[in-house]
């Protein structure tokens, strides 16, 4: 997570997901994410990095309407696919969460309440 100021109640987040064939983690992922606690959590952004499996029919499946999709056509790497995502973040606050991650449902939360207690910070994970 990064940002210039402090995080404050109702703070709304953002959550970047690179990911390239691995469905079966990805799965477990997203319901992580999509499980977390006392946040806004306006958009999840998975960005799929050219995968030769089943994500894309599954992202296509996902009725959430947070979710957003960028599609790479060729394989660009973890860090293109995660600056992908960053560039369509609108929130004051982003995560990052690898596709083999299971974040703690109060993970944002955790992360947004020690950004709030220490004046100089300016990330958290």
């Amino acid at each position: 997570m990064t940002d210039t100021s402090r995080p404050a109640a109702g703070d709304a987040v953002s959550v970047v997901i690179p990911t390239h064939d691995r469905l079966d983690l990805l799965r477990a992922t997203l319901g992580a994410v999509f499980a977390q606690h006392d946040v806004e959590l306006r958009r999840v952004i998975v960005v799929d990095d050219a995968s030769s499996d089943d994500t894309p029919a599954f992202l296509d499946a996902v009725a959430d309407p947070r979710l957003s999709v960028v599609r790479h056509d060729v394989a660009l790497g973890a860090p293109s696919a995660r600056n992908a995502g960053l560039a369509l973040v609108d929130t004051p606050w982003v995560g990052f969460c690898d596709n083999d991650d299971l974040w703690a449902p109060d993970a944002l939360r955790s992360m947004l309440d020690a950004l709030a207690t220490q004046p100089d910070a300016r990330w958290a994970c």
